[in-house]
């Protein structure tokens, strides 16, 4: 009878200490989060715009890494081109995503990185989050050929269809044949004298990775609990954030976002909007990019490998930022407890009351 009131009186302590411990650690992940975003989102918006530029002054009164009328100057530093490329400025791969073209396109990448960068930073820590934000962003920016396709089919789609009839007499299917003939071949000869004054900025690609990194690791963790958790020994991904109705809300949202995302672009990719000046595919590619490193990420544990990597050897996946932060708050004391107990006795893992 002692023992199972003492049990009782255990598990309900423990479920308030974890339901604490769970609220506490969340918001010390979130903090964490806010201060290892907050230098790319300065910076970001420590660059002029392009509107600013053209004006030379700042319509915003705030610190700036450049003055409009320098950064003008030196726009083919920062600009990705064709023409950068062939003469050797390759770190207009990475200086693209520091320009952009006002203030709601600097705003909604921002907006873009703050909600869809707190999954990476969850898994990978900063160092994950930005690796991925660069080089999702430089995977578009080196995607020359998708942006080439795209403005093929962008000027094919702007130039209007035949109609199927002129008032009431209909067009003939050889004429309506020849037109779309036309169309496609005044897009294909067009597309490269274009493709090669083309100039990319913008961070989009970079947001668009941390995007396809968080619908990665949403999926993937819905595999992994229909399989029934992590193998044996393997920490469980994703602990930094809570697993309730909040997690279920969220999950639900980012594949809601990412769907749509999805298909709006790849439609504008297709031509579908005509010329919509911007890069859609590089924000596919980018997407892509990022979708694939939570696949790096997380397959190998759903496959037994977390603790051994691709080759057996000794490299391990890194822990979570909360599991992190668990693991060391506990290293002073507590293996082997069945639960916590904050009182002077506990239940051992054989399950005897045991005196703190």
């Amino acid at each position: 009878g002692e023992w199972l009131k003492l049990a009782a009186s255990e598990l309900e302590t423990s479920q308030r200490e974890c339901a604490v411990d769970s609220a506490m650690n969340t918001w010390h992940v979130q903090v964490d989060y806010a201060w290892s975003v907050a230098p790319l989102t300065a910076l970001l918006l420590a660059m002029p715009t392009m509107r600013e530029v053209a004006q030379g002054e700042l319509l915003w009164m705030r610190p700036v890494q450049i003055g409009p009328r320098e950064l003008g100057l030196r726009l083919h530093d920062f600009k990705l081109s064709e023409q950068s490329l062939r003469e050797g400025r390759w770190w207009t791969l990475v200086s693209h995503v520091l320009l952009h073209e006002d203030f709601d396109h600097v705003g909604n990448n921002v907006q873009g990185l703050l909600l869809n960068g707190f999954e990476a930073f969850g898994d990978l820590g900063p160092a994950g989050l930005y690796g991925i934000f660069f080089s999702s962003a430089v995977a578009a920016a080196i995607n020359s050929w998708g942006r080439a396709r795209q403005l093929q089919a962008q000027i094919e789609g702007s130039i209007p269809r035949a109609p199927a009839s002129l008032g009431p007499l209909a067009v003939p299917e050889a004429a309506r044949s020849l037109w779309d003939s036309f169309r496609s071949t005044a897009a294909r000869h067009t597309a490269p004298i274009v493709h090669e004054r083309l100039e990319c900025y913008g961070a989009s690609g970079g947001v668009c990775g941390l995007m396809g990194y968080s619908l990665g690791s949403v999926l993937l963790r819905a595999w992994r609990a229909l399989r029934g958790g992590a193998p044996a020994g393997e920490p469980e991904v994703s602990r930094a954030r809570p697993v309730e109705g909040v997690q279920l809300l969220s999950s639900l949202l980012t594949l809601a976002q990412s769907g749509r995302f999805l298909v709006a672009e790849w439609r504008s990719a297709c031509g579908a909007e005509g010329l919509t000046g911007v890069d859609h595919s590089g924000h596919l590619t980018g997407f892509a990019a990022g979708f694939a490193v939570a696949l790096v990420v997380h397959l190998p544990r759903l496959l037994g490998l977390g603790s051994s990597g691709f080759g057996g050897g000794a490299w391990q996946w890194p822990k979570p930022v909360g599991e992190r932060r668990r693991t060391e708050g506990d290293a002073g004391g507590g293996a082997g407890r069945s639960w916590s107990s904050s009182g002077r006795r506990y239940i051992n893992a054989r399950g005897e009351i045991v005196d703190h």
